[in-house]
């Protein structure tokens, strides 16, 4: 996932990785966050840090990722999204897949 942002960023595109979060505890559904924010993964979960730490895109966060894409699209302009775990949102439309 890191690997595939860090391509398209280097391509003139804007990476947004959308995450469910599983796990946290937040009085948010959904979170849009910056590249390097700092965050508790109590509020992000535990793997969205991987992400977030890692500077190279923003992450939206969310059990909806429809709408956590929508967030981030709202709040950084993203123009592709990359989905972890993707697979388990059958209501996404894949536009392209890896496995």
């Amino acid at each position: 996932m890191l690997l595939l942002a860090e391509l398209l960023k280097k391509n003139g595109r804007k990476p947004g990785i959308l995450t469910r979060g599983y796990g946290r505890s937040s009085p948010q559904r959904q979170l849009a966050l910056a590249p390097g924010a700092e965050v508790s993964a109590e509020r992000s979960g535990d793997e969205p840090q991987i992400f977030v730490r890692s500077g190279l895109a923003p992450v939206g966060v969310g059990g909806d990722r429809f709408e956590a894409g929508r967030l981030l699209r709202r709040a950084f302009d993203v123009d592709v999204l990359l989905l972890d775990d993707g697979f388990q949102h059958a209501a996404w439309p894949a536009t392209w897949t890896l496995c």
